[in-house]
């Protein structure tokens, strides 16, 4: 009986320890071929699989220059992609974490301020549109509202257009009371085009 256990016992760690042993070779096996896949995904365009590959790596051990410049080439070319395709908030976020891993941050900021300012740019066409709704959400979508300063310029919207509807408002309760010169001075308040127009 004790023999028989002493064989199991031997038999299950020796099934252990060759189980063990696949898994490393097969572990070691993978790692070697990734540097190679990367290169791959690279330069094949397939960027989704090129970002996922330098995290892989990168867990496993610090990337090499070239393995770090290949991933860093990807991550600018996806944000671009991101932004041509519209996807501003994935665009803005690509962009950042290419300025904390790029050779040159400094470009890679500038760019991220190109962005922004594009996007502010829109912002403030559709706000003086008259088109409010579509202004915060491109703010919103943007991901910009988590930021400072696109929480600034989302409550300063706000405020004026707040500001004149209440003025357009008042203009045209004291003008049905015949009160022409109070109307007159509110309408004067009125700086935003599209109310302005609203009130013609």
């Amino acid at each position: 009986m004790n023999k028989r256990r002493s064989r199991l016992s031997w038999l299950w760690v020796g099934s252990t320890l060759g189980a063990v042993s696949i898994f490393v070779i097969g572990l070691g096996l993978w790692q070697q071929q990734l540097p190679k896949r990367l290169q791959r995904s690279a330069q094949s365009g397939d960027l989704g699989a090129c970002l996922r590959l330098g995290r892989q790596l990168g867990a496993l051990q610090p990337l090499r220059p070239k393995e770090a410049a290949l991933v860093e080439s990807c991550l600018q070319r996806q944000a671009q992609r991101s932004w041509d395709g519209g996807l501003w908030w994935a665009a803005l976020d690509q962009q950042r974490q290419l300025i904390r891993r790029s050779g040159n941050p400094a470009k890679a900021d500038r760019q991220l301020q190109q962005w922004r300012q594009q996007l502010r740019s829109k912002v403030i066409q559709r706000f003086l549109r008259g088109e409010m709704p579509q202004a915060l959400s491109l703010i919103s979508s943007s991901g910009e509202n988590r930021f400072p300063e696109g929480q600034d310029l989302q409550n300063s919207l706000q405020e004026n257009w707040a500001a004149n509807r209440f003025h357009l408002e008042q203009a045209q309760r004291v003008g049905k009371k015949g009160q022409w010169w109070e109307a007159n001075n509110q309408l004067n308040q009125l700086n935003h085009p599209w109310w302005i127009g609203q009130a013609q």
